[in-house]
């Protein structure tokens, strides 16, 4: 009986170093695969990042080139403004000078109000 009780305990723990050399090479292989996931995760989010830095470059030059051309257009409303205006003194230059002559009262009023 002493013989199987130690054949018993041996059992035992040759079953117990198994188990803990399997829960090693467990451990070990989530391990490795928390890694693999980081690494998948951390990957991706640099994609994103990448992409969303792309699209805001492309938003910003499109609003920037927007931008240009509005200004472009209104210059070039305001210098026909002006050039209109210019050709409207010409051609009635008494009138033009009563027009800026009651503005200048109107104006005058105005300030004197205060």
């Amino acid at each position: 009986m002493a013989q199987t009780a130690s054949d018993k305990t041996a059992e035992l723990e040759a079953q117990i170093a198994t188990l803990k050399a399997d829960i090693g090479a467990l451990t070990k292989t989530i391990g490795e695969y928390g890694k693999l996931q980081q690494q998948a995760l951390s990957s991706t989010a640099n994609a994103k990042v990448h992409e969303l830095q792309s699209l805001a470059n492309s938003t910003a030059k499109d609003l920037q080139a927007k931008g240009v051309e509005a200004g472009q257009v209104a210059r070039a409303s305001v210098e026909k403004g002006y050039a209109d205006t210019e050709a409207a003194v010409r051609e009635n230059p008494a009138a033009a000078v009563g027009i800026a002559t009651g503005l200048g009262f109107l104006a005058g009023l105005l300030v004197a109000r205060k």
